[in-house]
């Protein structure tokens, strides 16, 4: 009945209207949507989509996020507002009375139960999750065509991006046989350590592009793994995610699972950086990635890039933001912004 009552009132507020101009986009999923020609509130109830508007300067738009990004230190450093916006408590968490309150002109989501579920309650929404680099590049491209204008050009930029510092870590590594690949292991970090990311993912293909071999053989994101599969997979380099990866590194390397593996005996335990997202994953920064991938895995390889500049240059271009040194360093140690 709930559901019913909004839809009616939605369609009351639309009857009363006049016809507006509206284009059709397709979803991640090829779902058709009807969006505004221009869509001037976006409900962004998925964390990562929230970097990917941020950076193709679609902040202003955001009427609600996900309480992962509006408490993420440096995406307030970058867009303040969001520090005080409606926010939902997870990912595709907000409740249907508090879309109509804030009026949004589009909901987007990750994955299509969220999406259809919106939909069935009256809303316009879009499924704009992705598993890897390909569908990352689509992603990007639809979120520029949603915002449309210099967005556009922007997304187009930002793959771009992507494609360059893959093919230049590729160009190199390609060749390497797989004696030559060291095994890495990836672990999302946070309170639990016993979580890694296997192949399929976005993470698994980093580590290929930069001349290393995934240690744990399992598909997916996020796997549980035990001690004695840490201790089976040996891994050469392990790399967490998560806050302040200074802490993790010391506490997997005081963990009884890691203290057997070569990464612990050989001191090959690092943080991959985090700013207004985390670069491993899912967001505009992770284009970044390939290039500490490749440092981090072949630094003899790979000593000529400058990591330093290239995410000054990134910052400054996709955020408008001139980094200082300091604030360079806390995002490779995926610490919030200097005070």
């Amino acid at each position: 009945m709930r559901k019913f009552l909004l839809f009616l009132a939605a369609s009351f507020l639309l009857a009363d209207a006049p016809a507006a101009a509206t284009r059709t986009l397709s979803d991640m999923d090829g779902t058709a949507v009807n969006l505004p020609v221009q869509v001037a509130k976006i409900a962004d109830l998925w964390a990562a989509s929230n970097h990917v508007v941020l950076a193709l300067g679609g902040a202003p738009r955001l009427v609600a996020t996900t309480q992962s990004v509006r408490d993420n230190a440096w995406f307030a450093k970058l867009y303040p507002p969001i520090a005080a916006m409606p926010a939902s408590k997870g990912n595709n968490a907000l409740s249907p009375e508090e879309l109509v309150a804030l009026d949004a002109d589009l909901v987007i989501v990750s994955g299509k139960p969220a999406a259809e579920q919106y939909r069935k309650d009256g809303f316009l929404a879009m499924n704009l999750s992705f598993k890897d680099y390909d569908t990352m590049k689509r992603s990007f491209l639809l979120t520029g065509e949603i915002l449309g204008g210099e967005a556009e050009q922007k997304a187009r930029e930002l793959v771009a991006l992507l494609e360059q510092n893959l093919n230049l870590v590729k160009s190199r590594t390609d060749a390497l046989p797989p004696d030559k690949r060291p095994r890495v292991m990836h672990i999302l970090g946070g309170a639990d350590l016993y979580k890694a990311d296997g192949t399929g993912t976005i993470i698994d293909e980093w580590i290929r592009a930069a001349g290393g071999t995934n240690a744990i053989e399992a598909q997916g994101n996020m796997i549980e793994i035990s001690a004695e599969q840490i201790a089976a997979a040996n891994p050469d380099i392990i790399i967490t995610g998560g806050n302040d990866t200074a802490a993790l590194i010391a506490r997997i390397k005081a963990d009884a699972a890691f203290a057997g593996t070569a990464a612990v005996a050989s001191g090959r335990v690092y943080g991959n950086p985090k700013g207004a997202f985390d670069w491993a994953r899912y967001s505009a920064e992770s284009v970044l990635m390939p290039l500490w991938a490749a440092r981090t895995v072949h630094p003899e390889m790979f000593a000529d890039i400058d990591l330093g500049a290239a995410t000054r240059e990134f910052y400054a271009k996709f955020f408008d933001y001139n980094l200082t040194e300091a604030e360079i360093k806390s995002i490779f140690e995926a610490l919030p912004p200097p005070k």
